[in-house]
């Protein structure tokens, strides 16, 4: 740097040197940001990700009226088959079927853990639901859409179930 710009603007010569790095650094940052496409921004040109769109359903699944199963003599464990099989297909992404079986503990007055399940990622239109517990069974038919659940709710011992 010039001393004559230096000492121009009124600095002292002990204290050029100093000011001469100072201003290298800063001519430096200036350049740099003008060469940058943004300004300089530390986030320009990552790699931004959107959320995608959920293009799939959910169900949940509930048995109720379990207890009548409990052993006097204490804990009665029991299997319940779920299944589901899509029968109309509808707009969207996701799986087309599923089945599951899952074991509980009922006693007189409890049932672990709380016979049901949830199902994510169901391809929406209509579907088919399957429950089995021993030699009961039952199924019914419910519309599973896009980005909402769907409850299936079967009372054992009876035909059919409540869609909600």
């Amino acid at each position: 740097m010039s001393k004559r710009f230096l000492s121009y603007l009124g600095l002292p010569e002990k204290h050029q040197g100093l000011a001469t790095i100072w201003l290298l650094c800063l001519v430096f940052i200036i350049v740099s940001s003008m060469k940058s496409g943004c300004g300089g921004c530390v986030l320009c040109g990552a790699d931004v990700k959107t959320t995608p769109v959920r293009e799939s359903g959910n169900a949940t699944i509930e048995v109720q009226n379990l207890l009548r199963l409990a052993s006097p003599a204490g804990t009665k464990t029991v299997s319940i088959g779920y299944s589901g099989t899509l029968i109309a297909e509808a707009e969207g992404t996701g799986e087309g079927s599923f089945n599951v079986s899952r074991s509980y503990e009922i006693t007189q007055n409890n049932i672990n853990p709380a016979p049901s399940i949830e199902r994510k990622n169901l391809k929406p239109g209509r579907w088919e639901i399957r429950v089995q517990v021993g030699d009961w069974n039952a199924s019914c038919q419910g519309d599973i859409g896009k980005n909402r659940g769907t409850t299936f709710t079967f009372n054992h011992g009876q035909p059919g179930c409540a869609v909600h």
